[in-house]
């Protein structure tokens, strides 16, 4: 009888099942695979962010680069006498320079005479009173010319350079700015090698037909990177696409990085 109640009572009663103390093997790999799939995910959100937030802080540089460079070369305009109309007659005169841009790629833009007002005054040798001042010496006509200027004629030419593989200026062109002052020692009034004030000329047409002064020595002017990614001379970008509406919307403002 007792047998028997017990066997009944197994029948009735729930069996107890041992749970499981851990995870299996392929619920661990599944689980690897889902994290894996979600951390592969949230990555690629991140760098997507921080690639799209250096684009525009580098777009946002470039701009900026940009106006302040138009504004040099709006200030530097400002102070021309004269403008030629071709600037590429100036820098073949120049060429033999140095440090003017002269390679295949570079293409004069602008070339223009500008004032330079003379610093600290006249130079030491004009000063009457002065122990090299001399009346009748051949600086004597610089001197009379410089009381009533008060200043001194500089060339200034700007050339556009494509890329040349140079990793510093990554950009398709950059912008460099050459100019060719008067003096190397305004004090002493030291003339710098090749210059030739246009205003001594005897014709009226003084700035038109200037030459460098080959007698003092080839042209010894100076040369700097004015602003780089200037957009590639040679390319035709559609500034207007309305005019066309066959053409893609996306070849407006196209900026020197490639990037619209």
């Amino acid at each position: 009888m007792q047998h028997y109640k017990r066997l009944l009572s197994q029948w009735l009663l729930p069996k107890k099942r041992k749970l499981p103390l851990g995870f299996t093997l392929l619920e661990l790999l599944i689980a690897m695979v889902v994290s894996s799939i979600i951390t592969s995910g949230l990555l690629y959100l991140v760098i997507e962010i921080m690639q799209v937030e250096r684009r525009e802080a580098a777009l946002d540089q470039v701009q900026q680069d940009m106006q302040r460079a138009i504004d040099y070369v709006r200030n530097d305009l400002q102070e021309a006498l004269y403008v030629y109309s071709d600037p590429d007659r100036i820098g073949t005169l120049v060429q033999s320079d140095n440090k003017f841009p002269k390679k295949a790629e570079d293409t004069p833009v602008l070339a223009f005479w500008r004032v330079d007002p003379i610093e600290d005054n006249l130079p030491t040798l004009c000063v009457v009173g002065h122990a090299d001042y001399d009346s009748t010496d051949s600086e004597f006509t610089q001197c009379r010319s410089l009381r009533v200027r008060q200043a001194s004629y500089t060339l200034v030419v700007y050339v556009q350079r494509t890329n040349d593989g140079n990793p510093n200026w990554p950009g398709h062109s950059r912008l460099i700015r050459y100019e060719l002052s008067k003096y190397t020692e305004s004090a002493n009034m030291v003339i710098r090698n090749g210059y030739r004030d246009p205003a001594d000329l005897d014709d009226n047409n003084s700035f038109e037909n200037w030459t460098p002064d080959l007698t003092r020595g080839n042209p010894n002017g100076s040369s700097a990177v004015l602003v780089d990614f200037v957009d590639d001379p040679s390319a035709t970008v559609n500034r207007s696409p309305l005019s066309d509406p066959t053409e893609p919307c996306s070849t407006y403002g196209t900026d020197a990085s490639g990037n619209s």
